[in-house]
């Protein structure tokens, strides 16, 4: 990107579509982040997990949650039709503030590890 910016200007098409591509890594990066803090809490509360559990969970922590086609990985088919999971567990607020914090610290890892090789 920064060659682009040089070489084209900061206003070209080429320094745009870089800056596009770098802005759609670091979204994946952001969200990868989010769900593997999830998988880590699911395993460690051992939740019995659903869609809606997962978007609520997500929200209340990190005040946003993954798109609804990466929800659908914590679908369980064998409930289809009206199978209801277990009662949710009382996530500790020390946890949710453990996961946020660990959020807010690795969340530009990838932004910075790019800048610093420059």
């Amino acid at each position: 990107m920064q060659i682009a910016i040089v070489s084209e200007g900061a206003r070209s098409s080429l320094s745009v579509t870089a800056a596009g591509v770098f802005g759609g890594f670091i979204k994946t990066w952001k969200a990868g982040l989010i769900a593997s803090i999830t998988k880590d809490i699911i395993q460690k509360l051992e939740i019995d997990v659903s869609r809606e559990r997962i978007r609520t969970l997500q929200f209340d922590i990190f005040g946003r949650s993954q798109a609804s086609k990466d929800l659908k990985n914590y679908a369980i088919e064998r409930r289809n039709g009206g199978g209801r999971a277990a009662p949710l567990p009382e996530v500790p607020d020390s946890l949710k503030a453990d996961a946020y914090q660990f959020f807010l610290c690795h969340e530009d890892d990838l932004k910075l590890a790019v800048h610093n090789r420059q």
